[in-house]
C-alpha cells in the first residue's frame, strides 16, 4: 500500500508554535471537523518544552507532520521552517491561536478550480478575542472584520486587477494600511512562493507584513474572497495580546527577536538610516523594516520605494501626542528621544509638541476620542466595518467554530450598517421631537418672553434709535479704520489662516 505522504496534497496547513499546546489543540480541532481530506498539517515545534510529539496522538487522522527545532527560533525563522517543509499545492498559515471555519477547505478548493489555480487567495476574516485579553472587553468577543475596500467590490469571489494589486502594495510601503497584512488572510500557491525570485519567503521581524507587501507587488493572479473565512485569534499568550494592550516592545522582545543591521538595511542612504534610528512606536518601526526588506528583496527592477519622510513624521506625531496631549510619555523620556532626532526632525517634533500642549490646555474633551480623531488625519488605516456576533458564553476559539457549524447563516446574513443619511435623518427626527416637546412644555413661557420683548422695544424705542445714530457717527468718524479692517479680512493672509480660525471657533462651540 502506498503511504499517503507520497501524494502531493492540495493544502499544507502550517502551524508554527512554541509552548502553547492548549491553543495548538484548538487549532487542530478546527481542522479535524473539516469536510475535506486532501491536506497535510505541519506543526513547526519551536523547541517547546516538553516537545509536542507525545501530546498530539488524538489528531493522528490529520496527517500531522511535526518539524522540531532543538533551540528556540524567531517567529520569522520558524515560519520559514514550516513553509519549507510543505508538500502541498497551497499553503495556509494558521497560527496556533487561530482556527479554520467549518467547510473552509471545500470552499477554497472550489475557488481554486473556478479561477484556474491562482497564485494567491486573499480572504476576509473573523476576529476572536479570548476573555480577559482586552480591558474594555473583559468577556472577549467574536466579530467579522472588513478592513479593506477590496471586500466591497463584489459579493462573490473575483479576480483582482493587477494594477490595483500593485497600487496597494506600493501604498503599504508608504504607510497606508489599505489591506490587512495578517498572514491568515492569504492562501499561497507554493509554486508561486518558490519561484518568486528571493528566499526565504518570510523576512523581517514582521514576516506577515513582508509577505503581504511582496505578494501584492509580484503575484500574477490574486483572487479576493469577500466573506469571512478564517478566524484570527487573540489570546493572552499571543503577540496580538501585547499589541492590543500597547505593549509592543515587550511582545517584540518575547516573540520576534530578529536583530536588524540598520546600516546594512539603509544601503548607504542617510535619510533611511535616520528613519531607522528615529525613536517612536516599535510597531511602526517594524513596519518600516518590513518595507525596506521588501525593497531589498525585489531589487531595482521593481522600482519600489519606501517613504521614509512620511514614516518619520508619523513617529514624530506619535511622540509629540503622547508627551504633549495624552501624557503617556514622561518628559524625561521624551527629551531623551528628542536628542536622537536630526535637526530637521527636532524642529518638526517641537512644533507638534507645542500644538499638542496647547490642545491639552482645553478642558472638557474626551482625550482618547480627540486623539483618535487627530490620528485619522494621518490617513494610515482603512476604516474597518466591524460586525459583532453574539455567540453566547464562550471560553476558547472552538466556541465560535461550533457556533458557525451549528448555524452558519446567522453570521453571513448581517444587516448592513446604516448609511450616513439614515443616521442623520434619525438624529434630525429626534431633535424635532425634542423641540416639539420643549415647545409644548414651555409654550406659555415662550409667549410671555415675546410679550416682554415687545414691551421693551415699545418703552425703549428712542434709546435704540439713539444707539443706531451713535453707530452711524462712529462709522463716519472711523471709516478709514473700518476700511483697513475690511482690507485685512479680504487679504490672502487672512484667507490662509481661515482653517485655524474655523478650528478655534469649533473648539469654542464644543
Amino acid at each position: 500500500m502506498i503511504e499517503r505522504a507520497m501524494f502531493r496534497p492540495l493544502f499544507s496547513i502550517l502551524l508554527p508554535s512554541r509552548n502553547r499546546l492548549e491553543l495548538l489543540k484548538h487549532a487542530l480541532a478546527s481542522i479535524q471537523i473539516q469536510d475535506f481530506s486532501d491536506f497535510e498539517v505541519i506543526v513547526s515545534d519551536n523547541a517547546s518544552d516538553p516537545p509536542y510529539a507525545d501530546d498530539l496522538e488524538a489528531f493522528a487522522s490529520l496527517n500531522v507532520r511535526i518539524v522540531r527545532s532543538d533551540t528556540p527560533l524567531s517567529v520569522t525563522r520558524n515560519w520559514n521552517v514550516a513553509i519549507e517543509a510543505a508538500r502541498g499545492d497551497y499553503a495556509i498559515m494558521l497560527g496556533d491561536d487561530d482556527a479554520l471555519t467549518p467547510g473552509l477547505l471545500s470552499r477554497l478548493s472550489a475557488s481554486i478550480r473556478k479561477f484556474d489555480k491562482p497564485d494567491v487567495i486573499y480572504q476576509m476574516a473573523y476576529h476572536y478575542a479570548y476573555p480577559g485579553v482586552f480591558e474594555s472587553e473583559q468577556n472577549g468577543y467574536f466579530c467579522s472584520v472588513n478592513d479593506t475596500g477590496l471586500f466591497d467590490l463584489a459579493d462573490e469571489p473575483y479576480e483582482l486587477e493587477i494594477s490595483l494589486a500593485r497600487k496597494l502594495g506600493r501604498q503599504a510601503l508608504n504607510f497606508h494600511h489599505e489591506v490587512s497584512f495578517n498572514a491568515q488572510h492569504f492562501v499561497w500557491k507554493l509554486d508561486y512562493v518558490r519561484k518568486i525570485g528571493f528566499a526565504p519567503f518570510f523576512q523581517s521581524p514582521y514576516p506577515d507584513y513582508f509577505a503581504c507587501f511582496a505578494t501584492f507587488l509580484t503575484a500574477a493572479k490574486i483572487v479576493v474572497v469577500p466573506s469571512p473565512e478564517i478566524i484570527i485569534g487573540i489570546a493572552k499568550q499571543s503577540f496580538g495580546f501585547y499589541f492590543a494592550n500597547s505593549r509592543q516592545a515587550e511582545g517584540t522582545q518575547q516573540f520576534l527577536g530578529e536583530q536588524i543591521d540598520d546600516e546594512g538595511l539603509a544601503g548607504g542612504d542617510q535619510r533611511t538610516l535616520e528613519a531607522l534610528r528615529h525613536p517612536g512606536s516599535v510597531h511602526t518601526r517594524s513596519w518600516l523594516v518590513a518595507a525596506l526588506f521588501v525593497k531589498r528583496a525585489l531589487g531595482s527592477q521593481n522600482a519600489v520605494s519606501v517613504d521614509v519622510r512620511r514614516y518619520s513624521r508619523i513617529q514624530a506625531f506619535e511622540l509629540a501626542q503622547r508627551a504633549g496631549y495624552l501624557r503617556t510619555l514622561g518628559s524625561e523620556e521624551f527629551w531623551a528621544d528628542f536628542k536622537e532626532l536630526s535637526p530637521r526632525g527636532q524642529a518638526y517634533t517641537k512644533a507638534l509638541l507645542r500644538t499638542f500642549r496647547t490642545l491639552g490646555r482645553v478642558h472638557g474633551f474626551h482625550k482618547p476620542s480627540i486623539s483618535h480623531g487627530l490620528f485619522t488625519l494621518l490617513n494610515i488605516y482603512h476604516t474597518p466595518k466591524i460586525h459583532t456576533i453574539d455567540i453566547g458564553p464562550h471560553d476558547n476559539i472552538m466556541d465560535p467554530v461550533r457556533w458557525l457549524a451549528r448555524d452558519p447563516a446567522n453570521d453571513i446574513v448581517v444587516a448592513p450598517p446604516d448609511s450616513e443619511v439614515v443616521v442623520l435623518s434619525r438624529q434630525l427626527q429626534a431633535l424635532n421631537s425634542e423641540l416639539s416637546q420643549i415647545h409644548a412644555e414651555h409654550g406659555a413661557a415662550l409667549a410671555e418672553r415675546d410679550a416682554i420683548l415687545s414691551q421693551i422695544h415699545a418703552e425703549h424705542g428712542a434709546a435704540l434709535a439713539e444707539r443706531d445714530a451713535i453707530l452711524s457717527q462712529i462709522h463716519a468718524e472711523h471709516g478709514a479704520a473700518l476700511a483697513e479692517r475690511d482690507a485685512i479680512v479680504n487679504s490672502s493672509y487672512w484667507r490662509a489662516i481661515s482653517p485655524i480660525r474655523n478650528f478655534i471657533l469649533r473648539l469654542r462651540r464644543i
